[in-house]
């Protein structure tokens, strides 16, 4: 009679299938940091014309800040916060079993390149 013995380990290790990707948290950060922006700029275009601008500790007199500052903010948080939208609008569709919120990424992509595209013609013209 022969005895078998099992093993208690494991001869194999098992591969890793997949690695997540670091790709969300860039996005989120860079979606929050658009955001940010995107408001101080629209915070600091309807600003009062004549009044000092206060932020925490920090206080800017409104006549000396120059004109491109505000459009630069808007302009570059917007298309910031279309990039992450536009990233999550691609990861949900394929991760979500319903459609709503690709949907919304994708309205919300929309509506931040219009805000990017209306901001930059005022700053043309």
């Amino acid at each position: 009679m022969t005895l078998l013995q099992e093993r208690k380990t494991p001869t194999r290790v098992p591969e890793i299938s997949h690695r997540r990707s670091p790709w969300p948290i860039v996005a989120t950060v860079v979606g929050i940091v658009g955001l940010v922006a995107a408001l101080l700029g629209l915070w600091m275009y309807y600003a009062p014309a004549s009044g000092i601008l206060t932020l925490f500790a920090w206080e800017w007199t409104v006549a000396e800040i120059a004109t491109a500052w505000p459009f630069a903010l808007i302009i570059a948080g917007s298309l910031g916060v279309m990039v992450v939208s536009a990233y999550a609008a691609i990861t949900l569709f394929d991760k979500v079993s319903n459609d709503v919120f690709p949907v919304m990424a994708t309205i919300l992509a929309i509506a931040a390149f219009a805000t990017a595209v209306y901001y930059s013609i005022v700053w043309i013209f």
